[in-house]
């Protein structure tokens, strides 16, 4: 993003991360945690004590939708565990694999299995990231230490 299309009240945060991620080749997504709790604690604000529903398909991060709902109990997940567990068992009996941002509960060794050049991309995320500084609860669970 150009520097002059950021608003001026952003443009400290901007030179900050590129600065954090100068060394960092792409592409890579990284989020800003303090802002997202701003974020969703103002969210919560304006909901007037209205639920707020979350999904997968709003919030793509496993980590961060629980992040949201641990932080208030206006934010509601969409009950999918019972569903997806079922769901799963039908998918893999018939060869499938479970998308890797939804529900699941397959781990690493469900995923050496299931997906024939698993190993490979391990070998990738050993070179690029041996100190797993751009990890979480749900990569260490589906994709090993």
């Amino acid at each position: 993003m150009p520097q002059a299309a950021v608003p001026p009240v952003g443009r400290d945060r901007l030179v900050s991360y590129r600065r954090a991620f100068s060394g960092c080749h792409g592409p890579f997504a990284f989020v800003d945690l303090s802002a997202f709790d701003r974020n969703a604690a103002a969210l919560a604000r304006r909901s007037s004590g209205k639920p707020i529903r979350l999904a997968s398909k709003s919030v793509r991060v496993p980590e961060l939708l629980k992040r949201a709902q641990s932080s208030s109990p206006i934010y509601q997940g969409v009950p999918c565990d019972d569903y997806f567990t079922e769901a799963e068992q039908v998918f893999l009996a018939h060869g499938g694999r479970p998308h890797w941002g939804k529900c699941h509960t397959l781990g690493a060794a469900d995923f050496a299995r299931l997906v024939p050049r698993f190993h490979e991309f391990l070998t990738v995320r050993d070179e690029y990231d041996p100190q797993r500084r751009f990890t979480n609860a749900y990569l260490e669970r589906v994709l090993g230490d």
